[in-house]
């Protein structure tokens, strides 16, 4: 059986947009965990939704039409390198299955290929192009726009007649059996959301199985009930009093920082800022008001004179009421530094 073609350079181009945006549907899970850790570590350390949101749009974007672009180009190269040593796409050819492989003959050089059967994976068929997959990755486009599609098909069943290989690549995709196994990594918070996304994804795109999207979306409702837990619980009034030991402690060690300065330079730092930029890795923010909104997550220091207030607004994030923090200074005679506690 033998059928001739010849492939326009349209046709390339249209065959590879199929392939890419294939391609880039079973990838779609990988660049969607990749974009969500860049955009998180990036959101730095004050969580805000709309630079996270608009990060992990950006970055598939981005990457996705350069990858485009390069492989596009790509396309074009090859095309051209081809023609350049005798095996033009656009020439017209001549099929022919034979008992070893399928031969293509080139109508304007008279140049002579055999694809051996062991070189063809599948002869597949779809709605806009027919291709052979080869065992090098690499495809071979079957157009003829004189031909029927129903001869196209016949064709393409007969090579896989010849290959014995059972379903066709895309159907074999399909009936592979979806990963429940991964359902057990959704217990895990926040793996288990991103894992949830990607057996969502893989449910309604490749497997199109419903068991495996009902497994993502417990896991993903899994993770969102844990960490919307945490979040509320830590801007409630009991979770965030577990932070005062924290703020006990820079307290402490603040006021030592502050009379250290005025030794060095003969008064008190105007702000907190002064000594944190002598020392970096001096905390300066009060984790109690972290989750306050409306609220600066500084200490409350402020310069009196040959005197300075430095203390924590507490739990209800309102200053010079009775839940304020201050440095313990049990053991220390109040006389010789310059702390106003109130």
């Amino acid at each position: 059986m033998q059928i001739e073609i010849q492939n326009t350079k349209k046709d390339y181009i249209n065959f590879f947009r199929l392939v890419f945006f294939e391609k880039l549907r079973n990838k779609a899970a990988l660049i969607i965990i990749l974009s969500l850790i860049i955009a998180s570590s990036l959101s730095g350390k004050y969580f805000e939704w709309l630079p996270f949101i608009i990060i992990t749009i950006f970055i598939p974007v981005i990457f996705c039409s350069l990858i485009y672009v390069i492989s596009y180009f790509k396309v074009l190269y090859d095309l051209r390198k081809s023609k350049s040593i005798g095996k033009d796409p656009t020439d017209k050819k001549i099929l022919s299955i034979t008992e070893g492989g399928l031969n293509i003959n080139y109508s304007s050089t008279g140049l002579n290929k055999l694809l051996t059967w062991n070189r063809i994976i599948s002869a597949n068929t779809t709605e806009s192009a027919t291709y052979l997959v080869l065992d090098n990755k690499s495809f071979f486009l079957i157009t003829s726009h004189h031909l029927s599609p129903a001869e196209i098909n016949d064709f393409s069943a007969e090579i896989n007649k010849h290959l014995n290989k059972g379903p066709l690549w895309f159907e074999y995709q399909t009936r592979k059996k979806p990963p429940y196994w991964m359902g057990w990594l959704c217990l895990i918070p926040l793996i288990g959301g991103i894992v949830g996304i990607v057996l969502i994804i893989n449910g309604i795109f490749k497997y199109k199985n419903i068991k495996l999207i009902a497994f993502g979306t417990l896991g993903l409702a899994f993770t969102v009930a844990i960490y919307s837990s945490i979040y509320f619980y830590s801007r409630s009034n009991k979770g965030r009093s577990g932070f005062a030991p924290f703020a006990q402690s820079d307290l402490n060690n603040l006021m030592k920082n502050i009379e250290f300065y005025k030794m060095q330079h003969g008064t008190y730092p105007d702000s907190l800022m002064q000594l944190k930029a002598k020392d970096d890795f001096l905390s300066i923010n009060d984790p109690i008001q972290d989750f306050v909104k409306n609220k600066k997550p500084y200490y409350n220091y402020k310069k009196v004179g040959n005197k300075y207030y430095l203390f924590s607004s507490g739990v209800d994030g309102i200053p010079n009421t009775k839940d304020d923090i201050y440095p313990d200074i049990d053991k220390i005679d109040t006389s010789r530094i310059g702390l106003i506690i109130k």
